[in-house]
C-alpha cells in the first residue's frame, strides 16, 4: 500500500513541477476561465438580463467555469501521464 502512495506522489509531484514551470500553462489556465467569466459573462448577462429579469447570468456560469477548467486541467495531465508511460518513465 505504502509503493503505490509514494508512485501518486512522484506522478503528482512531477505533474506539479510540470505546470508551474510552464509559464504559457499556468497564464492559460487562470486567463481562459477569467476570460469566459468577464468578457462572455458580461456580454450575455446584458442579453439575457433583457429577456429574463432577475437572473445573474455571470453566477450562472460560474459553476461551469470552474468544472470547465477541472476537466481541461485534468485532461492535460491525463494526456502527460500517457506520454510518461509511452517513452518508459512509468517503468
Amino acid at each position: 500500500m505504502a509503493e503505490t502512495w509514494r508512485g501518486f506522489w512522484v506522478v503528482s509531484y512531477r505533474e506539479l513541477l510540470r505546470f508551474v514551470g510552464d509559464r504559457a500553462r499556468v497564464v492559460s489556465s487562470f486567463a481562459m476561465p477569467i476570460l469566459f467569466l468577464v468578457i462572455f459573462g458580461a456580454g450575455f448577462s446584458k442579453t439575457i438580463g433583457t429577456m429574463a429579469p432577475g437572473v445573474n447570468y455571470i453566477q450562472f456560469m460560474f459553476p461551469g467555469i470552474i468544472g470547465m477548467t477541472v476537466l481541461t486541467n485534468s485532461l492535460f495531465s491525463g494526456i502527460s501521464v500517457v506520454a510518461d508511460k509511452e517513452f518508459g518513465f512509468l517503468k
